[in-house]
């Protein structure tokens, strides 16, 4: 799948089939988080695989009570090890950029799924505490995300997206362009947008053309009817 391709069309998927996720695929997915980039390449990204039933299982009432979990046949707790990086970054890095390493590790393997035929979500609802007792997570090392991985049930549901025109700004937070296709070279939409401007530029010209020529017609009936007006005086 092309790159830009696998972008639009992944979306969260919430309903997996009985079928169990092949480990060479596992692999690949484990391969693609570990290429993700990370603050002074200290990828600080821990996986912890569950495959078993009974781990999956548990998840759903640490989870917000998101049922539809225990249903995934492969769980991914993605934990960043923040202790290591605030030793090279102070606070900034354990506050921030362990967070962005792994996120930047989750869209990949998000996307990787995709690409292999699987469906994905990332979860961000669960009681952290609870998921880093039960499955040994050590102290310095935080629990960032849950992803369930399977292959899909059915196909998601379409994605409601904000237009590129309200997300983008230039130069300072605020400052918008009207001619976003232009400048995201989408020039048949600016075409589109070009003769819509012209047959309303036409309709309101033949408007115009109509009123005027029917004001025109009043003022020659007018003007001739006073003419004839006088000219009957003149006879009497």
């Amino acid at each position: 799948m092309e790159t830009f391709d696998c972008i639009k069309t992944r979306r969260s998927c919430r309903k997996y089939r009985e079928r169990q996720v092949e480990f060479d695929k596992i692999a690949y997915l484990m391969e693609a988080a570990s290429k993700a980039p990370s603050s002074g390449n200290l990828q600080a990204y821990r996986f912890i695989l569950l495959t078993e039933r009974e781990d999956i299982k548990q998840l759903p009432e640490i989870c917000m009570n998101q049922y539809w979990i225990a249903e995934a046949p492969l769980v991914i707790i993605v934990c960043g090890d923040a202790e290591r990086v605030e030793m090279t970054y102070g606070l900034r890095g354990e506050r921030l950029y362990v967070i962005q390493d792994c996120a930047a590790a989750i869209q990949n393997i998000l996307l990787a799924a995709h690409d292999l035929g699987l469906g994905a979500c990332w979860i961000g609802s669960f009681e952290e505490t609870v998921i880093a007792d039960r499955f040994r997570v050590p102290d310095g090392v935080r629990v960032q995300a849950l992803i369930t991985v399977g292959y899909p049930a059915k196909a998601p549901e379409p994605k409601e997206e904000e237009s590129i025109e309200t997300l983008v700004y230039f130069s300072k937070f605020g400052n918008k362009t009207e001619n976003m296709d232009v400048v995201m070279r989408e020039f048949s939409k600016e075409w589109v947008k070009l003769v819509d401007r012209a047959d309303e530029r036409l309709e309101r010209s033949t408007k115009g053309i109509k009123l005027g020529a029917h004001t025109g017609a009043k003022g020659f009936a007018s003007k001739f009817k006073e003419k004839i007006a006088a000219a009957k005086k003149k006879k009497i």
